[in-house]
């Protein structure tokens, strides 16, 4: 309305998040990690987030797709055959600070597509977390996490059970 407004805010790249279901083990797999963030706005969690895999579109000449797939490969150690990747959505996130966008994923791996045991870079400490499809919402609801692994991870169940891929 032609008023001068001052807001704080911060440049961030766009993000992928990937929901994983292992079809051997019938598990979500998740990241822990320290976010420091987190560490600093609620020191009585120590930093530890437990989140969906999840990566930074920072690599000019890749394709959102592939930075998904390198991205469990590096912090979960699947190698996710391109047919096994499933676009959700996107959806902006931080919109009160940084206004980025978030491009949402499940991926199917099985045993079979292990090729390391991931962990992430060598900047990275990320321990894998897996969770029975069973216990999933009930896990994801009592962990801090952040609004955009619930929301894949509901995603994801519902697509999973209306696939007929879990009960």
């Amino acid at each position: 309305d032609g008023q001068e407004i001052k807001w704080e805010m911060s440049a961030g790249h766009d993000t992928v998040h990937i929901a994983v279901f292992n079809t051997t083990t019938q598990k979500l797999l998740y990241v822990k990690q320290i976010r420091i963030p987190v560490l600093v706005k609620d020191p009585l969690t120590g930093g530890v987030v437990v989140e969906c895999c999840a990566g930074l579109i920072d690599k000019k000449d890749t394709s959102i797709n592939q930075i998904a797939l390198e991205e469990v490969e590096e912090e979960l150690g699947f190698v996710v055959q391109p047919e096994n990747l499933h676009f959700f959505s996107s959806l902006k996130s931080s919109v009160g600070k940084a206004g980025i966008t978030s491009h949402m994923f499940w991926a199917e791996v099985s045993d079979e597509d292990r090729v390391s045991e991931g962990g992430g870079l060598d900047s990275e400490d990320i321990e894998i977390v897996e969770i029975d499809v069973g216990e999933a919402s009930r896990f994801i609801s009592g962990v801090t996490t952040d609004a955009t692994t619930v929301a894949l991870t509901l995603m994801t169940l519902n697509t999973l059970k209306s696939e007929g891929l879990i009960e």
